[in-house]
């Protein structure tokens, strides 16, 4: 195989330059343009934050609501 390449060297980089010549070619033809798209669900929380003890409770109380959710899980899948 190394004799093969010592033969065909001059293919080797002849091939490489044409790559390299038309990937340069081609490269201002191209758009550069980028699209994103988000879905955000928001609802209101069933039990009011006033009723928790603290703000730690009150962070843990939304976390479980939004786990217990069957329309969240819905949206979700």
């Amino acid at each position: 195989m190394v004799s093969a390449l010592k033969r065909y060297w001059w293919l080797f980089v002849g091939v490489v330059i044409l790559g390299t010549l038309g990937g340069a070619l081609m490269r201002g033809e191209t758009q550069t343009t980028y699209e994103s798209k988000a879905l955000l669900s928001i609802a209101p929380p069933s039990v009011s934050p006033s009723t928790a003890e603290s703000s730690s409770d009150r962070y843990v109380t939304g976390q479980l609501l939004v786990l217990g959710s069957e329309s969240s899980a819905a949206a979700v899948a």
